[in-house]
């Protein structure tokens, strides 16, 4: 049990974005896979780019401007080149690369949890896990610990949250939550994880013991949250209603106790059904079941309505398109053969 607990500290100290100042305008692509197409936005002029790629379900954003969009249906793959704005490439297999910080290797998270190194696509390890449906995914600053959120879309399988130890490639804990739980995010700064749990609001839970301390409880239903460790205010997706709304929570320790205070909210035209934080973690692009999308100073709340989407996205990400890939992979082949792993910088943060 210590051992867990300090692995989970570890990984909450890790998980932190660097701070970043207020921008006039946001910066990056805003992506979203609806009815048979990626769509790419551009927060600060709301330009919009369409490209077919099949019924997506998630989007997984890369290093040096790549997103990967995979068709589950048809096994397929879309590679779009956010920096040229054009498909790169289409892949007649499914890829589904799960980026860090780190921008020399990723994960994949199939049944076992295996790390492969990038671009040269090596194996690197391979953990024994048993996640059959990864919803959300964490990676670490330092590409050492993974944390992997389980549910599947119907509610068909009980949710599961994960803790993966990726550099001594074994399975720290599994930890059943709430059946309702839709969404989680990682309160870095806080040492705490907040979960959506749907009609109940959202569970505040410390991240070395796992144990709840707080509870939001909000009226309606719970769908999405997002931690901007920059604002220090948690967005909460509200998906029910005749209109929706993105809550705004303050949240602080006082004499030990965890105290939160809610700050105006984002009204919607529907209820939202996505919340994406900016890479800065300045701005959020909040997506409603109609296909409203809207870019929102977190800080502020000030919302900017972009073009409408063709209606309720299946994943909402944003990306950024300057983010650098590695010039060489910082890992080697001993001598007798064993792929082996030294320390890399980080230049990001982590995703869904």
């Amino acid at each position: 049990m210590i051992r867990r607990t300090l692995v989970f500290v570890a990984l909450v100290a890790c998980l932190g974005a660097g701070g970043a100042g207020a921008r006039q305008l946001p910066t990056g692509v805003v992506a979203a896979s609806v009815g048979d197409s990626v769509v790419l936005v551009d927060p600060a002029t709301g330009s919009v780019r369409s490209f077919p790629a099949g019924p997506v379900a998630w989007l997984f954003p890369g290093p040096g401007g790549l997103l990967f969009a995979p068709d589950l249906v048809h096994g397929t793959t879309t590679v779009l080149d956010l920096r040229a704005g054009r498909v790169a490439r289409r892949m007649d297999r499914v890829t589904m690369p799960r980026f860090g910080a780190v921008s020399d290797r990723y994960v994949v998270v199939a049944g076992d949890v295996l790390v492969m190194g990038w671009p040269d696509r090596a194996f690197l390890a391979r953990i024994e896990a048993g996640i059959r449906h990864p919803w959300q995914t964490f990676v670490s600053r330092d590409a050492t610990i993974l944390v992997v959120f389980e549910r599947r879309h119907d509610g068909g399988v009980p949710p599961v949250l994960w803790l993966v130890d990726l550099v001594e490639h074994r399975v720290v804990q599994r930890v059943p939550l709430d059946p309702q739980a839709l969404s989680v995010a990682m309160v870095t700064s806080m040492g705490l994880i907040a979960v959506a749990e749907g009609e109940k609001g959202v569970a505040l839970l410390d991240a070395g013991t796992l144990l709840p301390v707080g509870q939001l409880k909000p009226p309606g239903r719970a769908v999405d949250v997002a931690w901007s460790g920059v604002e220090r205010l948690l967005l909460v997706g509200i998906g029910d209603g005749d209109a929706g709304r993105v809550l705004r929570f303050e949240l602080r320790t006082k004499r030990g106790k965890l105290r939160s205070k809610e700050i105006p909210p984002v009204e919607l035209g529907s209820p939202c059904a996505r919340v994406a934080l900016s890479t800065d973690q300045v701005w959020a692009a909040a997506a409603t079941v109609s296909g409203e999308l809207v870019v929102l100073s977190v800080a502020r709340g000030d919302a900017q309505p972009m073009p409408a989407l063709a209606g309720e996205p299946r994943d909402l990400v944003w990306c950024d398109p300057e983010r650098p890939g590695p010039l060489l992979p910082h890992w080697s082949v001993s001598p007798g053969g064993e792929i082996t792993t030294v320390p890399t910088p980080a230049f990001g943060g982590s995703r869904r």
